[in-house]
């Protein structure tokens, strides 16, 4: 009589830091702070062990992205996703959001110390904003493909510099993903500002259009001004 093979139970996947925990340590430890990890580390961390473990088993659902242009003139991409993997041998599956990939607030505190020399506390201060992908429209392409589906939204706007929100100030919906990957992303802002931002992608060659004809009928007053040679 045979016996049925029993699952190998699984291991305890022991979590292990990643590039931007140890990046955010890092800058922590440079103003004296110490960046201990939360539950939603630990998790980030278990899911990703599983990842590398498992990783046919990985879907990636990009939920949004974000093109925004800091005041340099620079262009950084933001995206959130949920993920999912399965664990093979106990056909445990298990989902992860990730809140936001490319972006950080970098900790800018000020220590403070007694007349010992020892550490009391610290200022945490404004946190600076850090991004940490170079918007480029292929490059973004081939983060889209390697996904299951997505983005679902798309936003274009202004980055912040200081906060722990990537954005400052107003920004926009863009419907279309080839206006948002590859259109001049002033020109996009002002769409949006009035409104041409929507489903119809004829809506923002609408614009294009009247802008261009504003800009030419200025420039043929300009020259109807200026006074003409003899």
């Amino acid at each position: 009589m045979y016996k049925k093979n029993k699952p190998v139970p699984q291991k305890n996947i022991e979590p292990q830091l990643n590039d931007r925990r140890l990046q955010l340590q890092h800058e922590a430890a440079e103003v004296s702070c110490e960046y201990k990890l939360d539950d939603y580390d630990i998790q980030e961390l278990v899911f990703e062990k599983y990842c590398a473990k498992f990783p046919d088993t990985h879907i990636i659902d990009i939920l949004k992205m974000i093109r925004a242009q800091r005041s340099d003139g620079k262009e950084f991409l933001v995206y959130y996703t949920q993920e999912e993997v399965t664990d093979s041998i106990q056909f445990k599956r298990l989902t992860f959001s990730r809140s936001r990939i490319g972006f950080h607030a970098k900790v800018t505190g000020i220590p403070e110390y007694d007349s010992y020399g020892t550490l009391t506390g610290y200022d945490i201060g404004t946190p600076l904003t850090v991004f940490d992908i170079p918007f480029e429209p292929e490059a973004v392409k081939k983060i889209i493909a390697s996904a299951r589906s997505g983005p679902r939204i798309l936003i274009v706007g202004t980055a912040a510099s200081r906060g722990e929100n990537p954005m400052a100030g107003s920004y926009y919906d863009c419907p279309n993903l080839e206006h948002g990957l590859y259109g001049d992303l002033d020109s996009l802002i002002s769409a949006g500002k009035l409104g041409y931002l929507t489903t119809d992608p004829s809506r923002y060659q609408e614009f294009l259009n009247v802008r261009a004809a504003n800009l030419n009928h200025g420039n043929t007053k300009e020259n109807d001004s200026k006074p003409k040679e003899k």
